[in-house]
């Protein structure tokens, strides 16, 4: 290629390598964060349809103990669930799920800390079944048995 034209090239891309040299700056510029950080997000009403799926969950597994009966199961909580998402430059990182849906990645996630449960169960009256009950209430839940109450069906 001679000298002239490299000059014709040059007049007729500058502005294109003008903005790819641009572009290529902005990325190396010193001092750019892209540390991850995290966000707590304390879920109000979302955290609902998790809770009463912890209760579900649980009556589930009982009534199928035996003895048990049918089942209702209340869990009260001291502290509820939160989310921390990945954050990146103060965004919330996005990942692909497939077929064009997007969702946050997570960092980490707290599950919420019991306070007492209550057990109405239709074999309540049977002692060997009260302590099975309160034993897979105890395990799943990480309370104390003091915390546990079983109660029989009406």
């Amino acid at each position: 290629m001679n000298h002239e034209t490299i000059k014709k090239l040059w007049q007729r891309y500058r502005y294109a390598c003008a903005v790819l040299i641009l572009g290529l700056i902005l990325l190396w510029i010193p001092g750019r964060k892209n540390s991850t950080t995290s966000e707590s997000i304390k879920p109000g009403a979302s955290s609902a349809p998790t809770t009463e799926k912890a209760e579900q969950r649980l009556a589930e597994v009982l009534s199928k103990t035996k003895g048990v009966g049918e089942v209702r199961v209340l869990l009260s909580y001291e502290s509820s669930e939160e989310r921390f998402y990945t954050k990146d430059d103060g965004e919330t990182v996005l990942i692909n799920t497939g077929s064009g849906k997007q969702e946050a990645l997570e960092k980490k996630v707290v599950y919420p800390t019991y306070q007492g449960a209550i057990i109405v169960c239709s074999g309540a009256e049977d002692a060997s079944v009260q302590m099975r009950v309160i034993e897979a209430v105890r395990q799943y839940t990480g309370l104390r048995t003091d915390q546990i109450s079983v109660l029989p069906l009406a």
